[in-house]
């Protein structure tokens, strides 16, 4: 490509490879008409860069910013089409990977189109985070998933569930966990001390661990049942909710749930396991919190 004062000039060679990316834009925004709209060009002007039409610097811009995808990708092809956490790439691949499972197909160019069709049309389970892929981007995604798996042992998947809409733990019949992430045992056993086949994981909405764990996190829990409980953060079922709470032992039979931000101060003292009385705790353990996806997290 070389460029004038106005324009981007695709050559020939280029403009096959130009055309592909349009095509994944327009797959991000629904449709070529949804994509003209949303960059604010018209449908006529939008379909003659299809063909063999030479974008503008402005319209480049739009169309970039209409999808959020990074506008060097657009214009030269290089780096990543979108910039999205390797642990949400890695999920929606698992996830296209179980898909070919199903269907008992082999990964394809119709077999990716397929998928993102079927996803974008909320047929797959979604990432909450990602309401659209395309094609274009599958194939890499699964390529560097792929990839991974060569280099190291078998990834384990870790089912994700949606903390805050689950009714009960384990899961009443029907729910399904939006994805997995695949962790190797390595990893989870030696890294975290977790018991590898034990571990779920829950996207959490609540703000109470603020700033410890965020809104939109995702941790990694060990279900494991504790012989003895220590002081950290678990995820637990009390009054009828699930939610995440820093636990410390308060005395004996008594347990302190905390949360970390400094806006509540309150602390509630729970008997556990067992009330005086010898009947069954308020509160219920689901499982301790060891990890939590893209960033290190304050135990």
């Amino acid at each position: 490509m070389r460029q004038t004062s106005g324009s981007i000039l695709i050559t020939n060679h280029d403009f096959a490879e130009f055309r592909e990316r349009m095509h994944a834009l327009a797959e991000l925004a629904g449709s070529v008409n949804h994509l003209a709209k949303l960059a604010g060009i018209s449908q006529t002007g939008l379909r003659h860069y299809f063909s063999s039409g030479e974008p503008s610097r402005p319209h480049l811009v739009r169309l970039a910013e209409a999808v959020r995808v990074n506008i060097e990708w657009l214009v030269t092809g290089r780096g990543p089409m979108r910039e999205l956490p390797r642990v949400i790439r890695a999920a929606i691949a698992q996830n296209y990977e179980q898909y070919l499972l199903r269907h008992d197909r082999d990964d394809s160019e119709d077999a990716r189109a397929a998928y993102a069709a079927a996803y974008n049309a909320a047929f797959e389970l979604r990432v909450p985070e990602v309401e659209r892929i395309s094609a274009y981007e599958l194939k890499y995604w699964y390529a560097e998933h792929q990839a991974g798996s060569a280099e190291g042992e078998a990834l384990i998947p870790v089912p994700v569930y949606e903390l805050e809409r689950l009714e009960s733990w384990p899961p009443a019949r029907g729910a399904r966990p939006v994805m997995a992430i695949g962790f190797t045992r390595e990893l989870l056993e030696t890294e975290l001390r977790a018991s590898a086949d034990s571990c779920v994981g829950f996207r959490v909405q609540d703000d109470a661990l603020h700033p410890t764990i965020r809104p939109g996190d995702y941790i990694v829990c060990d279900t494991t049942h504790p012989e003895q409980l220590r002081s950290g953060i678990y995820v637990i079922t009390l009054g009828g909710a699930l939610m995440v709470r820093r636990l410390q032992q308060a005395s004996s039979g008594q347990v302190s749930v905390l949360r970390d931000r400094r806006a509540y101060r309150d602390v509630l003292t729970v008997d556990y396991p067992l009330k005086p009385d010898g009947s069954e705790s308020d509160m219920q353990i689901i499982g301790r919190v060891v990890g939590l996806c893209g960033r290190r997290i304050r135990m």
